[in-house]
């Protein structure tokens, strides 16, 4: 894709796949340029290009730009696949304390009613302030089924919002609330067995056997 562009002649070098570093901004080593849509590899989306094109100039005139936020992905497969936000194997990385919550589109009704039993919807979320992490869908609809959670997550919302509000889709949030319930109730269960265990392993709750004198 860049091999036509003669990069070295800009001080530019690509990696091994043709693809240009840049941070945030979209700047590259070479400071006053910048790289933007496919030439910088993932997402490879149009309408992403467009965004990082406006970040980039707010960047060139110093101009504050605004945060960024978090971009789903979406694989044409069979099944289905999307996703947003961050992965188990990074929330671990992270030393992230996080929890998960799980709905199976059989049990919602777009999937019972509407032919689509075959699917999943995960929620991660932070398990001490429920903040909404991470959202992956796999089955039909995953990508449009993610754009929810992609708005929860871009406003730092927690998954409590699926549990209490009720949305005007309700077969697209009824999977959104029993993730989030099942989420919870994994929260809950891992504490009541935490407080058990520290009920057990108390000191001061275990009794003492009385002393016996020994027979001469």
């Amino acid at each position: 894709m860049t091999d036509a562009l003669n990069l070295a002649a800009a001080g530019l070098l690509p990696d091994e796949h043709g693809r240009l570093w840049c941070n945030e901004y979209g700047q590259t080593w070479v400071k006053h340029i910048y790289a933007v849509g496919d030439v910088v590899g993932f997402p490879a989306f149009a309408n992403l290009a467009i965004g990082q094109g406006s970040r980039a100039v707010q960047h060139v005139f110093g101009r504050p730009a605004s945060d960024t936020l978090p971009v789903a992905r979406g694989l044409s497969a069979i099944p289905k696949l999307a996703m947003v936000g961050a992965t188990e194997q990074q929330l671990r990385h992270d030393l992230v304390a996080y929890d998960v919550g799980v709905a199976r589109f059989r049990d919602d009704a777009r999937g019972h009613f509407g032919g689509a039993a075959r699917g999943m919807l995960k929620l991660l979320f932070h398990r001490e302030s429920l903040e909404l992490l991470g959202v992956h869908c796999l089955g039909e609809s995953a990508s449009e089924r993610i754009r929810l959670g992609q708005a929860v997550m871009s406003m730092g919302g927690s998954i409590e919002l699926f549990r209490d509000e009720s949305l005007s889709d309700s077969a697209l949030s009824d999977c959104y609330r029993l993730a989030a319930e099942d989420g919870m109730r994994r929260v809950e269960q891992a504490a009541t067995v935490s407080e058990s265990r520290l009920r057990i392993w108390r000191p001061e709750s275990r009794r003492r056997r009385p002393l016996v004198p020994s027979l001469p």
